[in-house]
């Protein structure tokens, strides 16, 4: 029988293949900004700053969306008319992909939150470095990823709560 539970599941559902082309914008987006702070040359570390920030702003509502919308899904799966889809192959891995999805989109994000308090309380610590550059754009890097990715990857997970109610019209 196929394990159906565990954090190994939900990673195996995802696969490398949704990480991947959900990673390319959020990675493009954060290179293309550092590249116009270092071409500008705008303090990178008020940057950083205010982005830590918006994300921490941000994230926390943006996870409570996740997550409510998650619960009224999975209204749907127990529903009646899910009962026949989910016998279906295609059923099946509408529901895996979409369970998936929401996991690693929650998953992130509150990966992504704590990260930006994590950074937020070294940035606070103000702590002198040496050569600081080497170290804000890297951080600058990670904390726009991070928020990207959390907000890139609803597209796909719109596109699956829309095939859901798409299975509701048969």
């Amino acid at each position: 029988m196929e394990e159906r539970f565990g954090k190994k599941v939900m990673l195996r559902n995802y696969g490398w293949s949704s990480f991947i082309k959900d990673s390319i914008a959020p990675s493009i987006i954060s290179l293309i900004l550092c590249l116009l702070m270092h071409v500008k040359e705008i303090d990178i570390f008020i940057q950083l700053k205010h982005l830590v920030g918006t994300g921490i702003t941000i994230l926390p509502t943006t996870l409570a969306l996740i997550l409510t919308a998650y619960t009224i899904i999975v209204t749907f799966f127990i529903g009646k008319k899910f009962a026949s889809i989910k016998k279906t192959g295609n059923g099946k891995k509408l529901i895996k992909d979409l369970n998936a999805s929401f996991a690693v989109c929650l998953v992130i994000s509150t990966i992504s939150i704590l990260v930006m308090v994590i950074i937020s309380s070294i940035i606070n610590m103000d702590i002198e470095i040496k050569e600081p550059n080497c170290i804000n754009y890297p951080i600058y890097f990670l904390v726009c990823y991070l928020i990207i990715y959390s907000i890139a990857i609803l597209f796909g997970i719109i596109i699956d709560i829309f095939n859901c109610g798409q299975t509701t019209l048969d």
